[in-house]
């Protein structure tokens, strides 16, 4: 855990700094924002016939993911940007609103660190999902030159089928017949996603991975296995780099107010015993001074000078 993170309170609020949910939410809105930016720049330099053509050209296709395998290692970083951009803004609203409410309920469930990481893993494993698909079946791989993967759909699937088999009793609006169980809800945003999408196989197949991850997520979480933690391990480091308010590694607080020195530490030691004096010297007598420890030599020196 990150030092900032631990001085937070256990009950995350959605103001909170390190709120998941609010962190992807910014991200997608970000990232919109920017290419509606962008596009509209685009419109007002190019004529209105090409300008939509070249916008997707030149700035969508830099970071949605291409069907071609080629494509993507010329730019592999769109195995990660694919899945914060949008270019509807009625497909930003639905993905968005339908995260926070399934984020929202996994936070209400199962903490503020299962969020990110179950949304990134079912991007990528809709990602392998449809690149295999556009490359490997005949009738999809003549399609792939022209066929690219975008927006948060696969990774809100994730979440939704995760939230759903974690917290399968879990209710909300109580006052309505004493509440809507979440696989209802779930079943309504499976729904509506696969009549808007019955016509983009693309846009399926990445429904169809999320699915499949969310629901490989809850397996082996219920084995005893939480994959967040290795990525939220992973964000913390990240997170450590650039925070000023954590204290350097290695650093104990003596070395910060104590000088160094090569002196023993101060131990505070009994006056020697009249009794014991007396025993030391019957030993010189009887011994010879030889045969003193050095326990007893310090004493009979302490002696001298006190």
């Amino acid at each position: 855990m990150t030092y900032a993170a631990e001085k937070q309170e256990q009950k995350i609020t959605l103001g909170q700094s390190g709120n998941q949910l609010i962190i992807l939410l910014a991200i997608c809105l970000i990232f919109y924002l920017c290419l509606a930016f962008m596009r509209a720049m685009w419109l007002y330099r190019f004529p209105e016939n090409v300008s939509t053509t070249y916008f997707y050209s030149d700035i969508y296709n830099q970071f949605s993911l291409a069907a071609d395998g080629g494509r993507l290692l010329a730019r592999p970083w769109t195995l990660f940007t694919f899945m914060f951009i949008h270019d509807d803004v009625w497909q930003v609203f639905a993905n968005m609103l339908w995260l926070t409410a399934f984020g929202f309920m996994m936070q209400e469930n199962g903490g503020n660190k299962k969020i990110i990481p179950v949304f990134i893993y079912s991007s990528l494993v809709a990602a392998i999902l449809f690149l295999l698909a556009y490359n490997m079946i005949p009738a999809l791989a003549a399609q792939k030159n022209i066929v690219y993967a975008s927006g948060a759909t696969a990774g809100v699937m994730g979440i939704a089928v995760a939230t759903t088999l974690l917290y399968t009793r879990y209710k909300i609006f109580h006052m309505i017949g004493g509440g809507i169980p979440v696989w209802m809800i779930a079943l309504i945003f499976a729904t509506s996603a696969l009549f808007t999408h019955i016509h983009n196989v693309a846009a399926l197949l990445l429904l169809l991975g999320g699915a499949i991850s969310g629901l490989l997520f809850v397996m082996i979480y219920q084995k005893g296995t939480d994959l967040s933690t290795g990525m939220n391990h992973l964000f913390d480091w990240f997170g450590n780099l650039f925070n000023p308010d954590k204290p350097a590694k290695g650093k104990q607080l003596k070395d910060e107010l104590f000088y160094k020195t090569d002196r023993a530490p101060f131990s505070k030691k009994p006056n020697p015993t009249q009794e014991r004096i007396d025993a030391i010297l019957d030993k010189i007598n009887k011994e010879g001074v030889t045969s003193l420890s050095e326990e007893e030599k310090e004493l009979l020196k302490r002696t001298k000078n006190f």
